[in-house]
């Protein structure tokens, strides 16, 4: 499968931001005191699960989307479906089982999921105008 460069892009701003927003948030946990290796482990944990869950999601839309220039259109809407469902049951799985493992903070395990939307809006807003969207 040949990735386009932008998508490449996408993924690096998105595991860049990430891993920038999980220092700033350890480091909040850490000024209002309540920083545990918990908090590290959690952050290390959410914002790999989120990485590898934006590039799974982009990698599964580059597929869906060369079956449908294949004329392919079903197979390529129910590859997007069956990613997205896969990808939400692990993710959950995941998450449920570390949060009941005691080893990681459950916010600070949680909240890095919730970061890749402003970065992927904050990517947009630097993205040049030649550039098509991913």
């Amino acid at each position: 499968m040949n990735l386009d460069r932008s998508i490449v892009r996408e993924i690096c701003i998105v595991a860049i931001g990430e891993t920038v927003l999980c220092a700033l948030m350890v480091g909040v946990f850490a000024l209002l005191g309540y920083y545990s290796p918990k908090v590290l482990y959690g952050a290390l944990l959410g914002g790999g699960l989120s990485v590898a869950n934006f590039a799974i999601m982009a990698l599964s839309v580059c597929i869906a989307s060369k079956r449908a220039t294949d004329q392919d259109v079903k197979a390529g809407s129910a590859t997007m479906r069956g990613s997205m469902a896969l990808r939400y049951v692990l993710l959950l799985v995941i998450l449920v089982f570390a949060a009941k493992s005691g080893r990681f903070h459950p916010i600070s395990l949680l909240l890095p999921l919730i970061f890749v939307r402003p970065l992927i809006s904050l990517g947009e807003l630097f993205r040049k105008s030649g550039d098509k969207p991913t």
